[in-house]
């Protein structure tokens, strides 16, 4: 992560305690061990933290949506969040500490209160004008209910212009 400029080492004095949870279920290593996870335990920060009202798509409504529909292909996001800058203002408050040093985020990370709406606002911001008809965004994942061949020089062009990268080795159909 430090060397992808996600983090930087820091001199801030705030402080997220790191947990160690496992990965989903079914991620489990070579020796049949679930996988773990480090994470950045972030609540008493998004306590102190004023909420952002945007309004979240209903997943279910997604899903709804989805069940009624023959193909469809998914986008992932190379990376999600990470790909969202920090405001360098409120980078210090995103420390944490390791055996190896104390680092703070230059990217928005998964747990921030806010970070969710952020994502959101930002999709809804790229994909606007094909959201609902042919597009469904929840999050980092989309959904695009047409012919593959049309959507791939179509709504992939829509992030040539931002600072989002799509991991095209993860495109699926259904």
């Amino acid at each position: 992560m430090l060397n992808d400029g996600i983090i930087r080492t820091s001199a801030s004095q705030w402080n997220a305690p790191l947990l160690v949870v496992p990965k989903k279920i079914s991620s489990t290593d070579a020796s049949g061990k679930p996988k773990l996870r480090v994470i950045v335990d972030f609540r008493q920060l998004n306590n102190l933290t004023i909420g952002d009202s945007f309004l979240l798509p209903n997943i279910t409504d997604i899903l709804d949506q989805l069940g009624n529909v023959k193909y469809f292909t998914t986008l992932d996001l190379a990376s999600g969040y990470h790909q969202i800058p920090m405001a360098e203002r409120d980078k210090n408050k995103t420390a944490f500490s390791t055996p190896y040093g104390h680092y703070e985020l230059n990217r928005m990370p998964f747990g921030l209160k806010n970070a969710s709406a952020t994502f959101q606002r930002l999709m809804n911001s790229v994909l606007m004008g094909i959201q609902g008809l042919r597009c469904l965004v929840y999050l980092d994942d989309t959904y695009i209910h047409e012919d593959f061949s049309l959507i791939s020089l179509d709504v992939t062009s829509l992030f040539t212009n931002v600072p989002i990268e799509l991991a095209l080795d993860s495109i699926s159909k259904r």
